[in-house]
């Protein structure tokens, strides 16, 4: 039995994707509890107002990094690979210089647009008293620092480097931060901006670390040539309109949240909404194993067992989601009330269904995307995204926190659903589990 279990784990460390999806699961894993025990010391010595001012900075800092990446995160992948791929190791080295040069000058430039808000005496917004607005400016750009480790990231899984990547982008950061928060708690006191001052050191120190690995691993090609830095931002732009949307539902409930009620809601719904996502790292995973065997697939013409294998991997998700989702409406209170905040077991439960549905659909959207339907997808998400913006300021007004978690799980549904529809549209099968159901086809 042990020999063969060895056996198996030695054929998938042999197999680069699932040596990387294990290594990715691992990571996103490790990443995940570190920052449930952050939130578990910080509400809990803190209060859960403090997990909500972190949610509602990292929610600003997402779009300001996106808008300073331009989207070259993404590009940079795809970039990289044509290089290698060709043998253009020194246009590789150059592309990594300009964009470490770019992204460097305008992060310094938002550092110091922040540290003049700081110094500005009595600044403040009504809604935050004094503390809790100069911890929101020592944390917003503590997370747009961090934006650099995503461009480490994305260069290194052009390099086929990606349990690197994985570590980088997944767990670093949060190991840094933890490490710092502990540090502070035992030499001094925990205050918002001692929080926030570790939060910052953490994204600096990662983004130092994750520049090593980068130069550490990259190819030796001797002088890096010279990359027209215009032309790089003109073609990773569509590449920054996509993120957007997937920014824009991902991250509207927080952020308006943070601007309509009060930010120790913002905590609770941070609470539930990480709880309630935890399956997104099966799904996450599940992902990345299949999605390039769809396309092998579909390439093939075999699109018979393409179906089959996705079914199959629904079936599996389908299991997952349903036990998941039975513990969360069961012992939701139970949980919750590690964070002090049991009576919002419902919001979890909420929460936890529309992630069921996203999971219980299975891998819809690679069926599109990998297919020549990325087009379908990327309206899918659009529509969604702005549904999202409307749905969250509508219910929010008259449900409150719940109102939000109702508009997150609709969407998430609606998105999953909307895809599979087209998928038994466009591929003439529904991706249900362990059933046979002929769709119209194309």
């Amino acid at each position: 039995m042990i020999a063969l279990l060895n056996s198996k784990i030695s054929q998938m460390l042999s197999n680069e994707v699932a040596r990387n999806s294990l290594f990715g699961m691992f990571f996103k894993l490790l990443g995940l509890g570190l920052g449930f025990v952050m939130s578990l010391l910080i509400a809990n010595l803190m209060g859960v107002s403090a997990v909500g001012l972190i949610a509602f900075s990292t929610s600003i800092a997402v779009f300001i990094r996106l808008l300073i990446s331009f989207g070259t995160d993404a590009y940079v992948v795809k970039l990289v690979a044509q290089h290698q791929a060709n043998g253009a190791s020194g246009s590789t080295n150059g592309l990594l210089r300009s964009l470490a040069i770019y992204r460097a000058v305008i992060t310094a430039l938002v550092l110091l647009l922040f540290y003049i808000l700081y110094q500005v005496p009595a600044l403040s917004i009504a809604r935050f008293d004094s503390s809790e607005f100069n911890a929101l400016i020592v944390f917003i750009p503590a997370f747009v620092v961090g934006g650099l480790t995503d461009l480490w990231s994305g260069y290194l899984r052009g390099l086929k480097q990606s349990w690197r990547s994985f570590a980088i982008e997944q767990a670093l950061v949060s190991m840094l931060t933890l490490i710092f928060i502990l540090a502070v708690y035992w030499c001094a006191s925990l205050t918002l901006i001692s929080i926030a001052v570790s939060y910052f050191f953490a994204n600096f120190f990662a983004v130092l670390i994750g520049l090593y690995v980068v130069i550490r691993f990259s190819p030796q090609a001797g002088q890096p040539k010279r990359v027209a830095l215009p032309g790089v931002l003109k073609s990773a732009f569509p590449f920054m309109v996509t993120s957007s949307m997937y920014l824009v539902m991902s991250q509207t409930d927080t952020l308006m949240l943070g601007l309509m009620l009060s930010i120790e809601e913002v905590g609770v719904y941070s609470i539930a909404l990480k709880l309630a996502m935890l399956t997104s790292v099966v799904l996450l995973v599940s992902n990345s194993i299949v999605a390039p065997k769809i396309s092998e697939l579909y390439t093939l013409n075999k699109k018979e067992e393409m179906i089959s294998l996705a079914r199959k991997v629904v079936t599996v998700l389908c299991l997952i989601g349903c036990l998941v989702l039975l513990v969360f409406v069961f012992a939701g209170g139970y949980i919750l009330s590690l964070w002090g905040v049991a009576e919002y077991a419902d919001l979890l439960v909420i929460l936890a269904v529309g992630q069921f549905i996203n999971l219980a659909t299975g891998p819809v959207g690679n069926l599109l995307v990998m297919t020549d339907y990325a087009a379908i997808q990327s309206r899918i998400v659009m529509v969604m995204a702005l549904l999202n913006v409307g749905l969250n300021y509508w219910l929010i007004t008259d449900y409150g926190v719940y109102g939000a978690a109702i508009s997150t799980a609709v969407v998430v549904a609606l998105t999953n659903i909307m895809s599979w529809i087209m998928v038994w549209f466009k591929h003439g099968a529904a991706i249900v589990p362990l059933l046979s159901i002929k769709g119209g086809g194309r």
